[in-house]
């Protein structure tokens, strides 16, 4: 299943380098060409379009974004300086920090096994992902920076929807398909088993996410 994903993803990826290459602009009128980086959220549903693919349609745009691409991944391939350095660009859209968020995200719960009642405040260590926040920022802060300074060019920051934490499979249950996302985490390394919970606690994340930003 992991190489048909992988495949897919290879074929995805493809179809955007080709709508790239033979891109063209209404005769005499002209466009931006964009550079897109960052993780799944430019590369799902992938049977189906998304938003590089939704945006080809009226823009000139290449897209060097992976699905579960983080942070560190992403400064260790050194693609986007590569390509801005090789290429001629006049927008760059980023959208990157939900996975180092996702990765991590065991370690902003802490369950209480005293209380009867929950609330998203009682699981939450605010503190712990604070820091994690603040290394996001900083990315984003450095790499915009950076963008400005060397290539003049402006940069548009694309956020995240509310992820679904999915149901994880429980006996003798397939579960839900992407059941290793978020929500068998928090079972298994927490021992919170309260779907509800999951989607208040990703929701959290992400409202503390954009907030910093």
């Amino acid at each position: 299943m992991a190489r048909f994903t992988d495949h897919l993803r290879e074929v995805h990826r493809d179809d955007k380098d080709r709508l790239f290459a033979r891109f063209r602009y209404p005769e005499g009128t002209s466009g931006p060409t964009v550079l897109a980086e960052g993780d799944s959220w430019f590369e799902y549903p992938m049977l189906r379009s998304d938003i590089v693919l939704e945006l080809a349609k009226s823009y000139k745009i290449k897209s060097l974004a992976k699905a579960g691409d983080t942070w560190p991944r992403i400064e260790k391939q050194g693609e986007l300086l590569k390509e801005l350095a090789s290429g001629s660009y006049d927008i760059v859209l980023i959208s990157m920090g939900g996975n180092d968020v996702v990765d991590e995200i065991s370690t902003f719960v802490k369950v209480d096994d005293r209380k009867t009642e929950y609330r998203v405040g009682d699981f939450f260590l605010g503190h712990v992902f604070a820091v994690a926040v603040k290394k996001i920022v900083n990315h984003y802060r450095d790499l915009c920076r950076t963008i400005a300074e060397t290539h003049g060019i402006d940069v548009i920051v694309s956020g995240y929807d509310y992820p679904d934490p999915r149901q994880p499979a429980l006996g003798s249950q397939a579960g839900e398909p992407g059941a290793q996302w978020i929500g068998p985490v928090l079972a298994r390394k927490n021992g919170l088993w309260h779907r509800r919970l999951w989607h208040e606690l990703t929701h959290e994340a992400i409202r503390r996410l954009y907030a910093a930003m």
